[in-house]
């Protein structure tokens, strides 16, 4: 992700079994795969994105609490 890592990477790069789109998918919804997040990301955001890739869809925020986190951490950075 441009935003979490300064420049464009392929999604998922670093699972080298991974070599066409479609898996990503695949992995995600099956294995629960996900990217690792920069050591270097603000702890809210990775606290934010962690969030919304939880298994439990009442447990993700609400696209107003996400709106309103998002902005707050756009005015903080």
């Amino acid at each position: 992700c441009r935003l979490c890592k300064g420049s464009y990477q392929k999604p998922f790069g670093e699972f080298l079994q991974i070599t066409m789109d479609f898996q990503i998918i695949f992995q995600a919804a099956k294995f629960n795969l996900r990217p690792t997040l920069p050591y270097d990301l603000p702890q809210r955001l990775s606290q934010l994105i962690r969030s919304c890739w939880t298994g439990e869809p009442e447990s993700r925020p609400s696209a107003k609490t996400l709106a309103e986190e998002l902005q707050f951490l756009q005015r903080l950075y």
